[in-house]
């Protein structure tokens, strides 16, 4: 599949339904929408408004879609830097107690 790398918002769509079209096919192989995290030791679930916000914002920059296309390797392999309060003012960030920064 070739990724459109331009800015132009014909090509920001195209990256967006790829990213739409690539969590479908990562979701139906992974069904309880989670992955085993080797540093927390714990599993990492995908939640429907990450997919929501990042289709709208990876599809952006070339390299931000490119990214997601690798998310299950993200997911696996990524490692803890910081433990963080949500903010309670964000919307996105309001139902949680805390976030990692991986």
């Amino acid at each position: 599949m070739e990724i459109p790398q331009g800015n132009s918002r014909e090509e920001v769509k195209l990256r967006d339904q790829i990213i739409k079209d690539f969590y479908a096919g990562w979701i139906a192989e992974n069904p309880e929408k989670k992955m085993w995290n080797e540093d927390l030791q714990d599993y990492i679930l995908v939640k429907y408004l990450s997919i929501t916000e990042t289709a709208e914002k990876a599809a952006r920059q070339y390299e931000s879609t490119l990214a997601v296309m690798r998310l299950s390797e993200l997911l696996t392999k990524s490692k803890k830097v910081a433990e963080v309060p949500a903010k309670k003012n964000t919307r996105n960030q309001k139902p949680f107690l805390k976030m990692y920064i991986m």
